[in-house]
């Protein structure tokens, strides 16, 4: 078998490396950091992961917060492609995260920016990142109930790298 990708393909962990030059990397991180309680929030909104969401919510420090919403469906953005009307979070919720002490935000989709100018500047991704919060990209929470979980994410053993493909399992 031969596979050709980047470290951003399919379901995939962006570390903050990713946007900041001087940030850590895969090998910064001992492997444990991968495997978390996580909490899948259901997400009915179809346009954006909004503080209202989150607000409501108990959140441990150091947990993940995964969030499941149209984008699980069957459609080009829950493949990881770009697509134009994915549900993205607003700054507000990445703020949120970064406040209540959040290690992980795993989005079922290609980016959680919106679609557009804000992209280029990506703005949640240095909002989060630039705070030590990991992003989990790519995922499909189709048929996953909201709840609380331990969630395994092992990135592939890249030393330097600024991200990883990774299997991610959620364990009841």
């Amino acid at each position: 078998s031969k596979f050709t990708m980047t470290a951003h393909t399919g379901t995939h962990i962006d570390m903050p490396a990713h946007f900041f030059p001087e940030g850590r990397r895969i090998d910064d991180y001992d492997v444990s950091n991968f495997i978390l309680p996580a909490q899948v929030v259901d997400v009915s909104d179809p346009e954006a992961v909004r503080l209202a969401h989150v607000a409501g919510l108990t959140i441990s420090r150091g947990e993940a917060l995964l969030f499941r919403t149209r984008n699980s469906e069957p459609s080009p953005a829950a493949q990881n492609e770009a697509h134009p009307d994915h549900v993205y979070l607003t700054p507000e919720v990445a703020d949120h995260c970064v406040a209540h002490g959040v290690r992980l935000v795993g989005v079922d989709c290609h980016a959680p920016e919106r679609l557009g100018e804000a992209v280029e500047a990506a703005p949640i991704h240095r909002r989060l990142l630039g705070n030590g919060v990991l992003i989990l990209e790519g995922l499909n929470l189709r048929g996953v109930p909201p709840g609380r979980y331990v969630l395994l994410c092992l990135p592939l053993n890249i030393p330097g790298a600024e991200g990883s493909p990774v299997r991610a399992v959620l364990l009841a």
